[in-house]
């Protein structure tokens, strides 16, 4: 998937239904604007359009609609990548906490 799209012109598509194929995706989003790029995984997509005004309009037409049997979350992507690497979201480990052995404590 290509990572050099202007901002505000790829688009995440959640809740793609099994049965529907990248082919029939590029069909639905090319009605608002050309599409450059269509990847498809398992319940999700992204579409990558030249333009954002495409990818505004299909936004705004098509999130919540029902599209073979499920009603598709689509939104402009933040550009978060694939979700891995970064800091993690949850406590973190080995950071600050005490394991014993600080400074204070009585050596006998």
């Amino acid at each position: 998937m290509s990572t050099d799209a202007d901002p505000g012109c790829r688009v995440f598509v959640g809740n793609i239904s099994n049965v529907v194929s990248k082919q029939d995706l590029r069909v639905t989003f090319e009605k608002y604007g050309n599409v450059d790029e269509v990847f498809v995984s398992e319940g999700f997509g992204f579409i990558t359009y030249d333009r954002p005004n495409g990818a505004e309009a299909a936004c705004k037409d098509l999130d919540g609609s029902l599209y073979a049997g499920e009603y598709l979350r689509v939104e402009i992507s933040r550009g978060r990548g694939r979700g891995r690497g970064g800091p993690p979201s949850g406590p973190s480990r080995g950071y600050g906490g005490s394991r014993g052995g600080g400074r204070g404590g009585s050596r006998d």
